[in-house]
């Protein structure tokens, strides 16, 4: 695998509690910690109370099963969905548009998506 992937929790499949468990509390240790990840040469987290997305650019030493059981154990790995290439890209602009989110046109995934550019370490939580 190699380029850009999406891991993914919504509140589309995943209970309340499930966001919970798998919201990530320290961004910035978060980003280093995914950086220093086998194959993950970039990363971004976009994480709002409906959701939590990682945004990871990855090469073949990519390992998706051991990625989220390092980064969410806590979460059943049929939650996690994963997108990857052209798929992960239209995800973003339908979330960063506001067509993904609980109330459609709805700015607050706009805002985290706006958030990510810039510092490759960046982070963005409302």
């Amino acid at each position: 695998m190699n380029g850009i992937i999406n891991l993914s929790i919504s509140h589309k499949w995943a209970s309340l509690n499930d966001l919970e468990c798998a919201r990530i509390e320290n961004l910035e240790d978060a980003l280093r910690a995914m950086r220093s990840a086998d194959g993950v040469r970039e990363c971004a987290i976009v994480q709002t109370c409906n959701r939590i997305e990682l945004y990871l650019d990855v090469n073949g030493e990519f390992d998706v099963a051991a990625f989220t059981g390092r980064f969410f154990p806590s979460v059943h790995q049929e939650l996690i969905a994963h997108y990857e290439s052209r798929e992960s890209l239209r995800h973003l602009m339908r979330l960063a548009s506001g067509l993904d989110s609980m109330i459609v046109g709805e700015d607050q995934n706009t805002r985290s998506a706006q958030g990510c550019g810039g510092n490759r370490e960046q982070k963005s939580e409302l």
